[in-house]
């Protein structure tokens, strides 16, 4: 069964296909990466960017200043 987040609709050109464990692919296309960008950050750990490249950088990036931020503190 799909996930919950497939069934809706979050950009109007998204195509999902389920993969498996109730995870799905989405494509989109977008004019700029921003607007997707904060879109995978808001569902953290559980989006995985496939492509572009440039995308998944932004998205290491980001994870990497989430971590700095925590250097230095213990749990």
């Amino acid at each position: 069964m799909v996930s919950d987040q497939a069934n809706r609709s979050w950009i109007a050109n998204q195509k999902i296909n389920p993969v498996n464990n109730g995870k799905f692919q989405m494509r989109v296309v977008v004019s700029n990466l921003f607007e997707i960008f904060h879109w995978v950050m808001s569902i953290g750990s559980e989006a995985r960017v496939l492509e572009p490249e440039e995308l998944i950088e932004m998205v290491k990036e980001e994870a990497l200043k989430i971590l700095d931020g925590y250097n230095g503190r213990g749990r």
